[in-house]
């Protein structure tokens, strides 16, 4: 199931288009692709800062979020979710939520027309940014979360776990089932027929795995321990494919020492700096490693080293090309 629904995956009806539509619109995917209502629940941890719930019409000529619920979240970015059914909020401002905790049912009241969710994301500043890398995904700076879930069909208990930016299935097996070599129970247990995995897939592990919490596997831990978290997005391109702020600032002292766990600041320093000097910045992907196995992108960038960064995050990741 998807991260904002209770019993269905995320379908999206309406994309992101900054100054016009600031948020996505979606609804549940049931089977052959059909459209289904559902509960919507919190995409993270936080506090409700924000909510309407007796809105009662459809506003076709307005603005109107209609009944919603906005949460703040502990790296200060919000989520807001818009358009729910009258009576269905279960929260009001100033409950603590988890993640994955129904807050609503999907509805049409306010500027809509037809029951959906209207999903934003703001960073700290209360700015709409695109929520679009998030959907499935982590905020910045906020570790993975694993939940306990129903039994699977042979009784065994069993848990799921937020794939994070570095991880593969040998990893995770090693890292939760003490053995790399299980990684192929788990594809077994989630109907995997390859390796590849993606950041922000949900997935299911046995009970015996000793599981307390995840982060992002770097040099140095989460993410979490980073302060001035930025949005990752530039110019519709997610970084965070190519960029861990923990990662980059243990892996070059200079750095370190001058930016400390300011992720702004280093961020800044990858996108003007970094790349053109070829550094790494995450674990999962080498530009040298990158440019020297291709030769269709050695013949069209050359030695301009930040556009092997973007053709990664534009189509490398999809086409599984080698990284490190």
């Amino acid at each position: 199931m998807g991260r904002l629904f209770k019993n269905y995956d995320n379908k999206i009806t309406q994309a992101y288009k900054p100054g016009t539509h600031n948020g996505i619109d979606l609804v549940g995917k049931g089977n052959n692709n059909v459209s289904c209502l559902d509960y919507i629940t919190a995409h993270s941890d936080g506090t409700v800062v924000e909510t309407v719930k007796n809105y009662t019409t459809t506003d076709k000529t307005g603005s109107s979020y209609g009944n919603y619920v906005k949460i703040q979240h502990s790296n200060g970015y919000y989520t807001l979710y818009a358009h729910m059914k009258h009576g269905s909020v279960t929260v009001s401002v100033g409950d603590k939520v988890t993640q994955g905790q129904a807050i609503g049912y999907m509805g049409n009241t306010g500027h809509s027309f037809g029951a959906h969710l209207h999903f934003e994301v703001r960073n700290e500043s209360n700015t709409k940014i695109d929520p679009t890398p998030y959907i499935d995904a982590n905020l910045p700076g906020i570790s993975g979360t694993i939940n306990s879930t129903s039994a699977s069909s042979d009784k065994e208990s069993v848990r799921t776990y937020t794939v994070q930016k570095g991880d593969t299935l040998w990893g995770i097996a090693e890292k939760y089932l003490g053995n790399g070599s299980r990684y192929t129970e788990i594809k077994q247990l989630n109907g995997l027929t390859s390796d590849t995995i993606n950041i922000g897939q949900v997935l299911k592990l046995y009970s015996n795995a000793d599981i307390q919490s995840s982060g992002s596997n770097t040099a140095s831990g989460s993410t979490a321990a980073m302060k001035n978290i930025p949005s990752y997005v530039k110019n519709g391109l997610n970084y965070a494919l190519v960029f861990d702020p923990a990662y980059y600032m243990n892996k070059y002292n200079d750095l370190k020492q001058a930016f400390g766990n300011d992720a702004a600041k280093l961020f800044n320093h990858f996108l003007t700096y970094g790349m053109k000097e070829s550094r790494q910045a995450i674990s999962t992907f080498n530009v040298t490693v990158y440019k020297s196995t291709y030769e269709d992108l050695r013949k069209a960038f050359g030695n301009d080293m930040p556009s092997y960064y973007k053709h990664y995050i534009q189509y490398g990741h999809k086409e599984n090309r080698k990284t490190t």
